[in-house]
């Protein structure tokens, strides 16, 4: 793994006290193109990245996990088949974030990579108490696009 592609990483940790606990980073077929500035991985199947102050997650199909076990970015990798969302509900309950930091924004389309549908997933399976936590991460990614 390049050591570009770490310092992304860890200035996505850094930036992050500022606005949230905890960022979810949802994608599959390269849909939020914030899941490849910040691994260079172009996932299939639902992947979830979450980074934190109490660490480094991937959510990942077994298609998929190989590349995010082998980068070394992750303190551990979550592998499933068929649909990860009790995994997800799992290790969001674990890590009981205040703020939920995820890809959306009014203005700015380079930081609204997560759709409407995969909004509503994650409202869903995190459930309201944790839908309540939600906020944008665009002051996050606009950071370290500029860096």
């Amino acid at each position: 793994m390049s050591e570009a592609i770490k310092e992304k990483m860890q200035q996505a940790i850094d930036y992050l006290d500022e606005i949230a606990d905890l960022w979810i980073i949802y994608s599959s077929e390269g849909s939020d193109g914030a899941s490849y500035l910040l691994t260079n991985f172009r996932t299939v199947g639902k992947t979830f990245f979450l980074l934190g102050k109490k660490g480094k997650y991937a959510i990942c199909s077994i298609i998929d996990a190989q590349e995010s076990e082998d980068s070394g970015l992750f303190d551990e990798v979550i592998k499933y088949q068929g649909e990860p969302a009790e995994a997800l509900k799992e290790l969001v309950v674990k890590i009981n974030p205040g703020k939920i930091a995820l890809n959306y924004s009014m203005d700015d389309s380079f930081c609204d990579g997560l759709t409407t549908g995969r909004y509503r997933y994650l409202k869903n399976v995190l459930g309201d108490n944790f839908a309540k936590r939600f906020v944008s991460s665009e002051p996050i990614l606009k950071r370290i696009r500029g860096s």
